[in-house]
């Protein structure tokens, strides 16, 4: 149950459901197909396991198009009954390596679907072709086209993203605050990773429970997208940063990823910065686990989760 003491509460996964052992041992599966040490370990094939793992999810009827916005290409995903005024910008994981607008095709339809929002995907651009803060330069250029009415009238603007689109997220919303524009009315950060310096506690603990990210995989992160630059730096640990005047956030964690610290951490900073958040641990569940909603009920769970947080009027 909810602490609702604090402004921050921790409760358990289950939202009146619950996932089957075998569910998640489903998904802790089509991760191992991709990231397990038994495969090829080079960056394309890596892309390409990813890929075609997300292609495997059921794509619910939607509209999808390809749209320029800010000059960044993008998919906007419109479910059927979806506002064309009010817009989910949804940044994918994939921590700025791998990933696509195109392979959240299925995360993006049933969000569409649940929020009746239409959702806009960008392609931004990732490593090694593109070093920070390339992936940085196209959330914030997508954001703020869509603030600004650069793509047409907006009635409502939210921001999400799960993994690195989880960080860029909130460093497209600082980059926006800092420069005066209106900014989302809501924000939602999915197994966000924040810390890549890899400090927190749960890179130890549930090293062994998480089949998608490890120390090794920030190394690569480090050494590919940061390209020299002080992993430190608050657009690459974004913990490190100034999180003062954002909008509400929704953060959904599991505790058994290995970046659950990153969403403990930044939940209790954005509350000491006077930021409404809300965070809620899933139990067992994979690390971004609503990519797996097709099955997962856990998955199904979060994306109600988060339509009903875009919903409310208040915190």
């Amino acid at each position: 149950m909810p602490h609702t003491a604090r402004p921050v509460s921790v409760t358990g996964s289950d939202h009146g459901q619950s996932s089957s052992c075998d569910q998640i041992a489903r998904a802790n599966a089509l991760y191992e197909g991709v990231f397990g040490a038994q495969h090829e370990q080079t960056i394309e094939a890596t892309r390409e396991r990813f890929e075609r793992m997300l292609a495997q999810f059921p794509v619910d009827p939607a509209v999808v198009d390809e749209v320029a916005v800010g000059k960044v290409p993008c998919l906007r995903v419109t479910a059927p009954g979806a506002s064309p005024t009010k817009v989910l910008v949804w940044f994918h994981s994939g921590g700025y390596i791998l990933g696509s607008a195109c392979g959240h095709r299925s995360l993006a339809a049933s969000l569409s679907a649940a929020t009746g929002r239409t959702v806009l995907l960008p392609d931004y651009r990732r490593a090694p072709e593109h070093t920070f803060p390339g992936a940085v330069d196209d959330a914030a250029a997508a954001l703020d086209a869509v603030l600004d009415g650069q793509c047409g009238p907006v009635e409502d603007v939210a921001v999400g993203g799960d993994s690195a689109g989880g960080a860029l997220t909130l460093i497209a919303l600082m980059r926006r605050r800092d420069a005066g524009g209106s900014l989302p009315t809501r924000a939602v950060l999915v197994s966000p990773l924040l810390d890549l310096a890899g400090s927190g506690e749960s890179m130890v603990t549930n090293a062994e429970r998480d089949l998608a990210v490890d120390r090794q995989g920030l190394r690569t992160i480090v050494a590919i997208y940061l390209c020299g630059v002080d992993r430190a730096h608050p657009e690459a640990t974004v913990l490190n940063a100034d999180l003062r005047g954002l909008p509400p956030l929704l953060v959904q964690a599991s505790s058994a990823e290995v970046l659950l610290d990153d969403s403990v951490r930044v939940a209790d900073r954005l509350t000491e910065a006077r930021v409404a958040a809300r965070l809620h641990v899933y139990d067992d569940v994979p690390h971004a686990w609503p990519l797996f909603e097709s099955f997962l009920p856990a998955g199904r769970a979060a994306i109600d989760e988060i339509a009903a947080f875009l919903a409310e009027a208040t915190l």
